[in-house]
């Protein structure tokens, strides 16, 4: 009896647990003309921090057949040699930059595209590229996190996404990049922002110093060709 007590207390913990891992990553059924794929994609390393390595993390695979949903399912085809026809666009406000895909090693239909993040802000991460011959462009956009925060429902709502290409479903999301410094021991970790506004204090008060350095100097030389009294 108490074995079976431990067995449903470890049970329940790990339902518990796998919805808190799997939130952490976005998941969506695309439709790309009559085949249903699986995307899961999110960050490497989450929770991710400012200037520490991470990266974009895309799992792709056809769907379960009997269970599309089950993201987990054994039933799902992993689909490889991606790295050939996708890329990421890297999107932060204004700023952006194109990255290519490489294959995870032995883990089959999943890719990564290593970057640093270098602001605590949101970040999108434009797929885009050819599967199945067929043209995609897909944003996954992340989720700035808070103690707050809410797991967004599923959507289970049909949506065009582009020519032969449809979202059938949509659930979870993964987090932005987080500022290190409330997170940090034994001392404040300094952003490359936080950095940036030191060098530009010290540069500032380097040229003030350079100044008044100036000034003696010119009022010393002046001081020498003074007109001596009669």
């Amino acid at each position: 009896m108490a074995n079976m007590k431990y067995a449903s207390i470890l049970l329940i913990l790990v339902f518990l647990i796998v919805p808190a891992f799997a939130s952490a990553h976005e998941r969506r059924l695309i439709k790309i003309n009559d085949k249903i794929y699986t995307f899961v994609v999110g960050s490497l390393n989450e929770p991710t921090y400012v200037d520490d390595k991470t990266g974009v993390d895309l799992r792709i695979n056809l769907a379960d057949p009997v269970d599309p949903k089950n993201f987990s399912s054994e039933r799902m085809t992993p689909i490889v040699g991606l790295e050939k026809d996708l890329k990421v666009e890297l999107i932060a406000g204004s700023y952006k930059k194109i990255q290519d895909f490489s294959p995870v090693y032995k883990d089959a239909g999943s890719y990564k595209s290593i970057f640093f993040p270098s602001d605590a802000t949101t970040y999108t991460y434009r797929v885009f590229g050819k599967i199945d011959n067929t043209e995609i462009n897909i944003p996954f956009t992340c989720v700035p996190t808070s103690e707050n925060a809410t797991t967004l429902e599923p959507d289970e709502k049909e949506a065009k996404l582009s020519e032969n290409v449809t979202q059938l479903y949509h659930a979870g999301t993964f987090g932005c990049p987080r500022d290190p410094s409330k997170d940090s021991f034994p001392k404040n970790r300094d952003t490359s922002r936080n950095l940036a506004d030191q060098i530009a204090s010290y540069e500032n008060g380097l040229t003030a110093s350079l100044a008044i350095a100036v000034f003696a100097v010119l009022m010393s030389a002046l001081s020498m060709f003074k007109p001596k009294k009669k």
